[in-house]
């Protein structure tokens, strides 16, 4: 049988669990936000370019979104590298910056056939391990800025400036 309860009790259990609600929203909601924080890049040392250097890339009409203009990336030296070598083949990305893997895909990305992160070498990652056989570009932070090639692979050292300037040269060769 169950107890006849008063307006008070059924108050204070009402209560009880709205505040019990309201901190586990409070929860979830610091815990997504944080997670997020981690998940994009949060201790990323990759300065983020001051917005009127944004810039673009045109090719075949379409235009391609780079982070630095031709002005702020003119500095480095970058070996000449065809856009043909892209065109329809797979490119492997080796990196552990995510804005390197985006501003990489999202450029090379649309003339590639694919673009995936891979290793060069044999690594300990789920990814495939790939050859300067492959195009194959290998991003690796570096106080200097420098680009340099050894067969289809690509050496990009230092920030995402680098990684501009290579992207700005491969479509200048088109």
């Amino acid at each position: 049988m169950k107890q006849i309860e008063t307006y008070e009790i059924r108050e204070a259990r009402d209560k009880r669990r709205l505040r019990i609600m309201s901190v586990l929203l409070l929860v979830i909601l610091l815990g997504s936000t944080a997670g997020y924080a981690f998940m994009t890049g949060f201790g990323d040392t990759t300065p983020d370019p001051v917005p009127s250097q944004a810039s673009s890339v045109s090719y075949a009409g379409q235009e391609y979104p780079v982070r630095y203009s031709r002005a702020a990336v003119a500095d480095i030296v970058v070996p000449p590298v065809s856009l043909n070598q892209y065109v329809g083949q797979p490119l492997y990305i080796v990196s552990e910056n995510p804005s390197v893997l985006s501003e990489l895909a999202v450029t090379l990305g649309r003339v590639s056939g694919r673009v995936q992160e891979a290793c060069l070498g044999s690594c300990e990652k789920d990814l495939p391990e790939k050859s300067c056989s492959d195009n194959v570009v290998v991003w690796k932070e570096a106080k200097e800025n420098s680009i340099r090639t050894e067969e289809q692979c690509v050496f990009i050292e230092g920030d995402l400036r680098a990684v501009d300037a290579f992207i700005y040269s491969v479509f200048s060769t088109a």
